[in-house]
């Protein structure tokens, strides 16, 4: 996971990830009470840096996680929804 999501996100920022070998990948936000609140990416990927949109206008305000998970590696940061 790239960027600074432990930063304040109002509405939508850009996801980057990167895969060094081709594998599944699962991101997903999860709350403090780690439930799965929704999902971003769950699939079979290239090698390759990736960016994609993400909006969080739908979710309320609060403490998340960013989770991305291959089978080999967990990567988790600190997201903050604020209105």
């Amino acid at each position: 996971l790239q960027g600074d999501w432990s930063s304040d996100v109002c509405s939508s920022d850009l996801l980057k990830y990167e895969l060094f070998s081709s594998s599944s990948v699962n991101i997903s936000l999860v709350n403090v009470y780690g439930q799965t609140v929704t999902t971003f990416v769950n699939k079979t990927a290239l090698p390759g840096e990736y960016t994609l949109p993400v909006s969080m206008e739908e979710l309320p305000p609060g403490a998340y996680f960013l989770v991305l998970r291959t089978p080999t590696h967990v990567a988790t940061q600190p997201v903050h929804i604020v209105r």
